[in-house]
């Protein structure tokens, strides 16, 4: 499986043995900026947001990221950081992920040691999931095929061919 985009949460044991020999903010500095550094160097990286912050809960410093890049299995991504492909995460809400990891947004505000982004993200998809049962009710309500496509054109692409079907029986109330 190949990803156009990954969300990453870096911790200690993810990092290769040798990366660094001591948990702390300094290294984790460096192990950041390595990682920086080699995202933007790569014409494979498209776009990036990257945060350097310390967890909540047990307060301990990792690395988030939301990377867009050209096709890459999750080993291949896991070599060009050097770290496991553990710390890889499919992402849900594109937009979202970007948002928090560059700290804009509702996000906006939030502690982070630092933070860096490059490029421009395209944001591939949508962060609500639109079923069809939801699409059916819109045209029950009277909403016109066009304005559906426009409002939700991922769903729309999807049960395309499903909702002109509908859309004609229950304009024409042939059943």
């Amino acid at each position: 499986m190949q990803l156009r985009r990954c969300f990453i949460t870096i911790h200690w044991k993810h990092l290769q043995s040798n990366q660094i020999e001591e948990d702390c903010e300094e290294n984790w500095r460096i192990i950041f900026k390595q990682i920086c550094d080699k995202v933007v160097r790569s014409d494979d990286y498209e776009a990036g947001a990257l945060a350097l912050e310390m967890g909540d809960e047990l307060g301990r410093i990792h690395i988030q990221a939301y990377l867009e890049h050209k096709p890459k299995r999750l080993q291949t991504l896991a070599n060009d950081l050097g770290v496991m492909k553990t710390c890889f995460d499919i992402v849900k809400d594109a937009k979202g992920s970007w948002d928090y990891c560059s700290g804009t947004g509702k996000h906006e505000g939030k502690f982070a040691f630092e933070r860096f982004t490059f490029g421009e993200p395209k944001l591939y998809g949508s962060k609500e999931k639109v079923e069809l049962n939801d699409l059916v009710n819109l045209i029950i309500s009277g909403v016109e095929m066009r304005a559906i496509m426009v409002r939700h054109p991922y769903a729309y692409c999807v049960h395309r061919d499903r909702l002109r079907k509908f859309s004609e029986d229950w304009n024409s109330r042939r059943l």
